[in-house]
């Protein structure tokens, strides 16, 4: 059975409660769930149904820190045998492991090892690939909070693309949820995973943001009169650049007449991706504006035509 969770004065899962004070797991709480996330209300995350706090036993929650400390050990052999027993336990076992690991990504490494932080990064970092789509929703909702550093942003995006096609449902769920920089973080991710899933979604998500309309050449002022729509339109077109979709030409065609040179730059690029007929358009077009504005681009997007012409 599953629970759909709208974040809104989130209670959080008991486990996150379970981790941060009966574990003492971490001082910087990533998640916190005093309603101070106001930001980040409309995040959609599903998890598994769990057994309430009240119904672990002494020993059971003895079982779980007894296991989680092995990690710390650095032995491979009994981490592995510890780790089993955790999973053992079902969805419990996968959310303890889940929030133990990213933790790290804000604490870096406990206070009675010397280990670089980065140690840490990298080892909660595989762990988590390993859980694969059974931690994407505590890295949403990690990614997705409004006081997580951008060290947590990076360090779960960077999960979340190493996870791959397991993660897009949930990304696309959120695709047009949370703040600009969570927001940002889906599409950056969605980017680099390169799921053509995306790109009708991605697509609609251009060309329904709003522009600027400050003067043409006033570049700084029009990015910074901009900040909260600049961002998204930016990464929407560079998720199609490298998704290379048919469905995303539109968006990117109409990038080619954003008011924000760095998007007209992006779109170029992006619609030099294209091998198909359909993108002639948008690249006569790029042509047009290459001309004008940049000129580095206008013999590449000759033999792009051409190209396309003689299949």
């Amino acid at each position: 059975m599953e629970k759909t969770f709208v974040k809104k004065y989130l209670p959080f899962i008991f486990i996150l409660v379970f981790l941060l004070v009966f574990l003492s797991c971490s001082s910087n709480n990533i998640i916190n769930s005093n309603g101070e996330n106001s930001s980040t209300s409309d995040v959609i995350v599903e998890v598994p149904e769990q057994t309430e706090l009240k119904k672990l036993t002494e020993e059971d929650k003895k079982k779980i820190y007894q296991n989680l400390q092995v990690f710390y050990t650095q032995d491979n052999a009994k981490w592995e045998k510890a780790r089993q027993e955790i999973l053992e336990m079902g969805s419990l076992g996968q959310e303890a492991l889940s929030l133990f690991f990213i933790k790290f990504f804000a604490q870096g490494k406990s206070s009675d090892s010397n280990t670089d932080a980065t140690y840490y990064w990298q080892k909660a970092s595989s762990e988590l690939i390993r859980l694969k789509e059974a931690a994407m929703p505590y890295l949403i909702l990690a990614m997705s909070h409004p006081k997580v550093g951008s060290t947590v942003r990076m360090q779960c995006l960077r999960v979340i693309v190493a996870i791959g096609n397991p993660a897009v449902p949930i990304l696309l769920q959120n695709l047009e949820r949370g703040n600009q920089k969570f927001q940002s973080s889906v599409l950056d991710a969605l980017a680099s995973i390169g799921t053509s899933e995306a790109a009708e979604e991605i697509n609609n998500l251009y060309l329904k943001q709003p522009r600027p309309t400050i003067e043409n050449g006033e570049q700084d002022d029009i990015i910074h009169n901009d900040p909260n729509y600049f961002p998204i339109r930016y990464y929407c077109i560079k998720a199609l650049s490298n998704i290379k979709s048919e469905k995303g030409l539109p968006a990117v065609e109409s990038a080619l007449d954003d008011p924000v040179h760095l998007i007209q730059r992006k779109a170029i690029q992006a619609v030099l991706q294209y091998n198909s007929p359909q993108a002639l358009p948008a690249l006569k077009k790029a042509y047009q504006r290459s001309l004008k504005i940049y000129p580095g681009y206008y013999k590449k997007i000759q033999r792009k035509i051409s190209e396309i012409k003689d299949l």
